[in-house]
């Protein structure tokens, strides 16, 4: 054989077909890798094949090159037709070999595999490598791709997760994308994050989405582009739509120099909440929080919901920087920050209890300055009576009786009340205060007294009656207290009585009303009690006495 092979050289180069380098190359031995590679630009009547080749050493046939690299293909694994290679294989390395089948029918199973014929001396004695079998099916002319946009995901306040899906009916799908756009702005497209398979399924795409505006509704189609780049770009005949969530700044209501309701709105768009809370200071890195009233989980649907939130310890006259942030699995949504100015404090109204005047046995006019500082008058009154006033006390926990102002003040300016006192017990001390109200606040005014001087007797101070409990009937299973009352001296025409509780061994303020001999309390809660108790005639009153009891 080794001699039939060096005769045969020795002829090609005699006759000039080979020159000896040639010669020799072409009986270099190796054995070729070939693989069968996938089919791309499948249409119903054409296809593009494809293959790698390393020769490995070896070298072709030196027939044509449609007969050295080609491709077989056929309906079946028997093939039955050949097309060549675009472009003969690299001597060295590993290179990409295609192509192209025509005259295909649709919807049909075509089989194919790439084949190398190495060796030899004119198609003599050589070798045929083949890749291995592979096949594609052509769509069918009548069938496009099927496409749908689907609902969105991984939907924020800027960006969101385009959704679609693609059944490519066996055509080769060359390019997927999506397009948006916001209120009839241009379109703006972005290619699918995955390309979908060629077959007969249908397939999910996707494109995440960055850089949206807050609060505003986009459309969206799906696009791809299939039959080798000669068919149809198409879309789907739906547009899907979606609106990105939103948070919204209000105008702040409740405004006072330190204090404020913050107002605002968010819109979920259908997502789960997960905080919602206000931010709010003088400055961007200064700004504190506060948590929304509204629960995160109450802030549901896919309308704009309001939300607040109360804020106190604000300084008067001061710029406040404000803003509502809606936070979702995909992130904080931030409303455009606004500003509110706090007002400065208002001018607080005030007042002064000055001495009686006119004070008799039985009669005084007490008297006050007040100044309402332009904040509107609601009340003027006095509060008086013959306790004195616990320090610090709030209006009506001392005394029982109030008086009206018998002049009304105006809204502004400094002015004098007064107020007539009538049926007053002789030689007796009697407190008093002006009590001013109006819309900017309360004031209680400092707390002053007066002794009204005895009745008759030349000024000298008559004997007063000397109280007297003179017997207590308690009943703690009834919850009552009965008490028989007397005095000794000058005779009695008149008890004032008061009923206190005891907490921590202190009676609380003595509440004096007029009352009868005997007195009974009812519907009494437990606990301890303090009973006082004075006797009185026309010309005052005696010492208060006093009994202590539990129910």
């Amino acid at each position: 054989m080794k001699r039939l092979v060096l005769m045969v050289v020795a002829l090609a180069a005699t006759v000039g077909l080979l020159s000896a380098p040639a010669a020799l190359a072409a009986t270099a031995s190796g054995t070729p890798t070939v693989t069968t590679g996938p089919a791309s630009q499948v249409t119903p009547t054409t296809a593009t094949v494809s293959g790698t080749v390393n020769l490995n050493g070896a070298s072709t046939s030196t027939a044509s090159l449609s007969s050295t690299c080609y491709f077989a293909y056929g309906t079946t694994t028997s093939y039955g037709s050949t097309a060549p290679c675009a472009t003969a294989p690299s001597a060295t390395g590993t290179s990409t070999v295609t192509a192209n089948l025509s005259n295909l029918t649709g919807g049909q199973v075509y089989h194919y595999e790439l084949e190398i014929v190495t060796g030899g001396l004119l198609g003599v004695g050589a070798t045929t490598t083949g890749g291995g079998d592979a096949s594609f099916i052509t769509p069918s002319a009548s069938v496009p791709p099927q496409l749908a946009t689907t609902a969105v995901s991984d939907l924020g306040g800027s960006g969101v997760t385009l959704n679609g899906t693609v059944n490519p009916e066996q055509w080769g799908i060359s390019s997927c994308s999506f397009s948006y756009a916001a209120n009839g702005a241009a379109a703006t497209v972005v290619n699918c994050a995955n390309l979908p398979s060629p077959g007969a399924t249908t397939q999910p795409v996707s494109a995440p989405v960055t850089g949206l505006s807050p609060g505003t509704t986009y459309t969206y189609d799906l696009m791809i582009v299939y039959g080798a780049g000669k068919g149809t770009t198409l879309s789907t005949a739906s547009s899907g739509s979606f609106t990105t969530l939103a948070a919204t700044i209000g105008t702040p209501a409740n405004l006072t120099s330190t204090s404020a309701t913050l107002n605002g709105t968010v819109d979920p768009e259908g997502q789960t909440v997960t905080a919602c809370a206000f931010y709010y200071g003088v400055s961007g890195p200064q700004l504190q929080t506060v948590p929304c009233t509204l629960a995160a989980d109450q802030i549901t649907g896919t309308s704009p919901v309001a939300v607040n939130a109360n804020v106190t310890g604000l300084t008067a006259n001061t710029k406040y920087i404000d803003t509502v942030v809606l936070t979702t699995a995909q992130g904080p949504v931030i409303a455009t920050p606004a500003t509110f100015t706090t007002p400065p404090v208002p001018p607080q109204p005030s007042a002064t209890t000055l001495a009686a005047t006119g004070v008799g046995p039985t009669a005084a006019t007490l008297r006050a300055t007040v100044n309402a500082k332009g904040q509107g008058v609601r009340a003027c009154e006095f509060e008086w009576g013959i306790n004195p006033f616990s320090a610090g006390s709030t209006p009506g926990t001392d005394l029982a009786v109030t008086q009206l102002c018998g002049n009304t003040p105006a809204d502004t300016g400094a002015q004098t009340v007064t107020a007539s006192l009538r049926g007053l017990a002789p030689h007796t001390r009697y407190y008093f205060r002006v009590l001013f109200l109006t819309y900017g606040g309360y004031v209680v005014a400092n707390a002053r007294s007066f002794v009204t001087p005895a009745a008759g007797h030349g000024g000298r101070v008559p004997a007063l009656p000397n109280t007297r409990i003179l017997a207590a009937s308690i009943s703690p299973a009834a919850h009552t207290a009965r008490f028989r009352l007397g005095a000794s001296g000058p005779r009695a025409t008149r008890f004032v009585c008061a009923l206190a509780p005891v907490r921590h061994g202190k009676a609380g303020p003595a509440h004096f009303h007029a009352c009868r001999a005997p007195v009974t309390y009812r519907r009494l809660r437990p606990g301890l009690y303090q009973f006082s108790v004075r006797a009185g005639d026309a010309h005052g009153y005696g010492p208060v006495r006093t009994r202590r009891f539990r129910i």
